[in-house]
C-alpha cells in the first residue's frame, strides 16, 4: 500500500516558514479535573475519536529540495504510545508547580518524524489531575484547534467514554513503497496548477454571468490594495513596547475563571463587546504592570495582531488555517477605563469594517508557487508590527467530560511569530472566560504579576459597572 501525501496549503507553509527555536508554533493547553484521568481511557478516546482523522495521524515532511514544497505524508510506523506522556508534579502539586512544567513543556519543540502532535496525562495537581495538548499550528488555526479539543469531550463521564467513529490504523502502520522526492514534487506542482486553473476559471465565469461582479471585486480590489500600502506602513513605523532579542524559553500563566456573566454586566453597563472590555482589561493590566516597574506609559502605544477567523461556518471543524490579522492600537497613557474602552471599541469597529484581515491573508496566500525564502520574509515582517498576539477563541458553553471525568478548567496559549515575545490567549468555557499568558522572560520576568494586574484592572471595571447599575436603580 503506497504512502498518501499531500501538499500543505499556502497559510499552512507560511505557519511553518515562521517558526523558529525563539518562537515554535505550537499551540498548547491545559485541562484540569478534580480526579485523575486514565491513561488507557484517554487513548481510547483519541483512538476512536481523533485518529478518525487523517491529519492526526501523518507527519509533515520537509525536502532538502531547493524550492521543493512541505507536504503531509501518512506515518507508516504510527504508534500513539509515542504520543501520549504520563508525568507527575513535584510536591506540593499546585498552580505555580502546574504552570513551571506547562513552561517547560511549550518551550520544547515537537518531533517531525511524527505526526506533530503530543498530550500529556499529568499527575499530583491537587487532588485530581491534568491533561497537556501540544499541537502544531501547521495543522489547523485556533478556531479548528478549539473544534478538534471540544471532538474528544461529550456532555456527560458515560459519553465520553464512548467513540463517535471507528479506524483501521493499526497499532504500527505499514513500509512506504518506493516514491522518489521528484516524483512526489510533480505531483504536487501539477495537483495545485489544476486548482488554480479552476479557481481562476470559475471566477472569470462569474464575472462574465454578473456584470456587476466584475465592479464588486474592482471596489475590493482598491480597498485591499489600500489596506496592503497600510500594512507597509506600519511596517516602516512600528509601536513596539518589549523589543530586544528573545530566548528560547517561555513562561505561562493563567488567570482565575472570570464569570460570563459580570463580562456581560461590564459590556452591558459601559459598551463594547465581550472582547473589547477584555482586551481594554488587558491594556490595563499591562499598564499597571509597566508603572510597578517605573516604565514610562505616556506616549506609549500596545499594539496586538489579533487573528480574524476566516473560515465558513460549515467548515467549522476543517482543519487548516483560515485566519487574517488585524492591528490593534490602544494607549497605554489613558488611565480612565471607560475612555480606555471607548477608544478600543472604537478602534475594532474601524478595523472589523476595513478589509485589513483579508488582506494579511491574501498577501500570505498569493506566495503558495513563491521561493520559501520571499514567503518567510514577508511573514516575519508582519510579524514586527506587534506587541503581543492575543486570540479570542469561543469554546463549549456547557459542562464537558473527557475520558470519563467531568473538565473543572481550560487554558490555552497560542503562539507568537517573528520578534512578538507576548502571547494572550481569551478562551470561554462553560460559562466562565479564562486568560491564558505565554511571554518570553527577557521581556517579562514573571507574567504572574501581569495576570495580578490584569485582575485589578479588571475589578476596578466590574466596580464602575455595578456603581453605574446601582445608580440606575436608585
Amino acid at each position: 500500500m503506497p504512502v498518501q501525501f499531500e501538499p500543505l496549503s499556502s497559510m499552512d507553509a507560511a505557519i511553518l516558514g515562521i517558526e523558529d527555536k525563539t518562537n515554535l508554533m505550537l499551540v498548547s493547553g491545559v485541562l484540569t479535573f478534580a480526579r485523575p484521568v486514565a491513561v488507557e481511557d484517554l487513548k481510547t478516546v483519541l483512538t476512536q475519536r481523533w485518529l478518525t482523522q487523517r491529519r492526526m495521524r501523518q507527519r509533515l515532511i520537509r525536502p532538502g529540495m531547493l524550492l521543493a514544497r512541505a507536504y503531509w505524508e501518512d506515518d507508516p510506523y504510527f504508534d500513539l504510545n509515542a504520543h501520549v506522556h504520563r508525568l507527575a508534579l513535584p510536591e506540593p502539586g499546585d498552580q505555580a508547580a502546574l504552570q513551571s512544567l506547562a513552561s517547560d513543556l511549550v518551550s520544547m519543540p515537537l518531533d517531525y518524524s511524527k505526526p506533530l502532535w503530543q498530550v500529556h496525562v499529568i499527575e499530583n495537581y491537587g487532588s485530581g489531575g491534568a491533561v497537556m495538548f501540544r499541537i502544531h499550528h501547521a495543522i489547523a488555526d485556533g478556531v479548528a484547534l478549539a473544534a478538534l479539543l471540544t471532538s474528544l469531550t461529550d456532555v456527560t463521564a458515560e459519553r465520553s467514554l464512548v467513540g463517535v467513529g471507528e479506524t483501521a490504523v493499526a497499532p504500527n502502520g505499514h513500509k512506504p513503497e518506493g516514491v522518489t522526492e521528484i516524483s512526489k514534487q510533480l505531483a504536487i506542482a501539477s495537483n495545485m496548477g489544476r486548482r488554480l486553473a479552476r479557481r481562476l476559471a470559475i471566477t472569470g465565469l462569474d464575472v462574465l454571468s454578473e456584470p456587476e461582479k466584475a465592479r464588486e471585486l474592482f471596489d475590493k480590489g482598491a480597498a485591499y490594495t489600500q489596506s496592503a500600502i497600510q500594512l507597509a506602513l506600519k511596517v516602516a513605523e512600528p509601536e513596539t513596547i518589549f523589543g530586544g532579542p528573545l530566548g528560547v524559553s517561555k513562561r505561562v500563566a493563567w488567570s482565575r475563571p472570570l464569570p460570563l456573566g459580570e463580562v456581560q454586566l461590564i459590556r452591558d453597563r459601559l459598551g463594547g463587546t465581550l472582547n473589547d472590555v477584555l482586551v481594554t482589561a488587558l491594556v490595563g493590566g499591562l499598564r499597571r504592570y509597566m508603572l510597578a516597574r517605573n516604565l514610562p506609559v505616556n506616549g506609549e502605544r500596545f499594539r496586538a495582531a489579533i487573528p480574524v477567523n476566516l473560515r465558513p461556518k460549515k467548515r467549522a471543524a476543517d482543519l487548516g488555517n483560515e485566519f487574517g490579522v488585524v492591528f490593534l492600537s490602544a494607549p497605554l497613557g489613558m488611565a480612565d477605563p471607560q475612555e480606555r474602552l471607548a477608544e478600543v471599541s472604537a478602534s475594532m469597529d474601524r478595523l472589523k469594517q476595513s478589509p485589513d484581515a483579508v488582506t494579511a491573508y491574501r498577501i500570505i496566500s498569493v506566495l503558495a508557487f513563491a521561493p520559501p525564502a520571499v514567503q518567510n520574509a514577508l511573514v516575519k515582517q508582519l510579524g514586527t508590527l506587534a506587541t503581543a498576539v492575543i486570540s479570542n477563541v469561543p469554546g463549549p458553553t456547557e459542562d464537558r467530560y473527557l475520558a470519563g471525568q467531568k473538565i473543572d478548567e481550560v487554558m490555552f496559549w497560542a503562539p507568537q511569530s517573528g520578534r512578538v515575545g507576548l502571547g494572550i490567549t481569551i478562551y470561554s468555557f462553560a460559562g466562565q472566560v479564562y486568560v491564558g499568558v505565554s511571554v518570553d522572560p527577557k521581556l517579562m520576568d514573571d507574567p504572574d504579576d501581569f495576570i495580578l494586574a490584569f485582575h485589578a484592572e479588571y475589578a476596578a471595571m466590574v466596580g464602575i459597572a455595578k456603581k453605574l447599575s446601582q445608580e440606575d436603580e436608585c
